[in-house]
């Protein structure tokens, strides 16, 4: 059976490779970052580090290798709806390693995408780990020529950049950024204050002012701390999620 006709319930991505799970309940082991069969049409599961579902249906996954497909409600061949993968930069933990769409979405149309890319200097040192934003359509059609950088961090090395954007409750965009998401990091900046790891508001995002500093971050007024800072202490944040009500 192909991978286009399986039905997957859920993936897990681990350091040496992307683990599947089939409603049949058989686990499938998948290869990381490696270049899909047809760049024409949906990738038979190459990498996918997340799945979420759209608002017309369906399902969105996002591949490590640097692209957007989505899998259609009621079956049938997904389809490509971002592709950046010859922008993108991949091996190790780096890649396209998440994405989410505004929870706000009818008043909000946008899916915002953290990735690498070396575009500026090919297998390079230093690289670029991005936030960008993108417009979309309910059933999850992506203008690709249409992107507003969130945010820009300067990184190398392989591992240890987190992976994790995601919306809070209070309509904030969360980063999950790991201890070496920024260059010349170590372990150490988990709990270093000019680390960047945190939350900041992208409602009415520009080009000149790509975010907001949330007025209740915990070291907004300390003038020795990073504003967009929300917690310290996560070493490589890969996933997180949020209750949306009191528990």
């Amino acid at each position: 059976m192909s991978a286009h006709s399986e039905k997957f319930a859920s993936v897990s991505v681990g350091y040496g490779r992307t683990c599947a799970l089939t409603f049949a309940g058989a686990p499938k082991r998948l290869p990381r970052c490696e270049p899909r069969e047809d760049p024409t049409s949906g990738a038979a599961l190459a990498a996918p580090v997340e799945m979420f579902p759209l608002p017309a249906g369906g399902v969105a996954v996002v591949e490590r290798r640097g692209y957007i497909e989505i899998y259609p409600p009621e079956g049938g061949e997904p389809r490509i709806a971002l592709d950046l993968t010859e922008r993108t930069r991949c091996g190790g933990e780096v890649g396209m390693l998440s994405a989410a769409l505004d929870p706000d979405f009818a008043r909000f149309p946008f899916i915002y995408v953290y990735w690498q890319t070396d575009a500026d200097d090919p297998g390079g040192e230093v690289f670029e780990g991005r936030v960008s934003r993108f417009p979309a359509t309910r059933g999850g059609d992506i203008d690709e020529d249409d992107e507003l950088v969130i945010l820009r961090l300067s990184q190398t090395g392989g591992k240890h950049f987190g992976g994790a954007v995601r919306f809070g409750a209070d309509g904030m965009m969360h980063l999950g950024l790991g201890d070496r998401a920024e260059a010349g990091a170590n372990a150490a900046s988990a709990a270093d204050l000019s680390s960047l790891a945190g939350k900041i508001d992208v409602r009415g995002a520009t080009e000149s002012r790509p975010y907001r500093v949330p007025p209740d971050n915990p070291f907004v007024d300390d003038p020795a701390a990073r504003p967009e800072i929300w917690a310290l202490g996560l070493r490589n944040p890969w996933r997180m999620s949020f209750a949306r009500t009191a528990i």
